[in-house]
């Protein structure tokens, strides 16, 4: 009402935002390198002399799930800010 009283025009203050779909790349590089980076951990695991007794396949599957995992949490915590 004290807008009204004071003749502001009150059509600025309702103005429909036009939305816009900004594609995520950021979040999409990061997923992308933590899972890289998890890959390449697990490579260097397999390798290891005292670590040969376990299963390969599931340390490396291992390996890219947690770093995957980290990088979408990152992503996540970086991009927020920019949201708000």
């Amino acid at each position: 009402m004290a807008l009204i009283e004071k003749n502001v025009d009150l059509h600025g203050i309702f103005k429909a935002r036009e939305a816009r779909f900004r594609f995520p790349w950021f979040k999409v590089g990061m997923i992308i390198t933590g899972t890289g980076l998890g890959f390449w951990l697990g490579m260097i695991f397999s390798l290891l002399p005292f670590l040969r007794g376990l299963d390969e396949g599931a340390m490396m599957f291992g390996c890219v799930l947690l770093f995957g995992g980290l990088g979408m949490m990152i992503a996540h915590i970086l991009d927020k800010p920019k949201a708000q």
